[in-house]
């Protein structure tokens, strides 16, 4: 299954993922759930941000993980 973002309506939409952690290690632990959460939308799958639990149970393919290092490579800032 091909991993594609596919664009319902035309109204602009923004949206910010913030981690906030005392270091980078920590804010990689706590990224997981999001990293889940760009896949399953990727997917079209309509969920709640999933848990820490539940992101550290989910097994990434090789083509998820590609997704995700650009997802995140698309707009990453790290602030120290």
């Amino acid at each position: 299954m091909a991993l594609r973002f596919g664009v319902l309506d035309q109204s602009p939409v923004l949206c910010v993922f913030v981690i906030c952690a005392r270091s980078s290690a920590e804010a990689e632990r706590l990224a997981t759930s999001i990293n889940l959460r760009r896949v399953h939308m990727a997917r079209g799958i309509d969920a709640p941000v999933p848990t820490l639990e539940e992101a550290r149970a989910h097994r990434c393919s090789e083509p998820e993980r590609t997704y995700v290092e650009q997802q995140r490579a698309r707009g990453s800032a790290r602030w120290h």
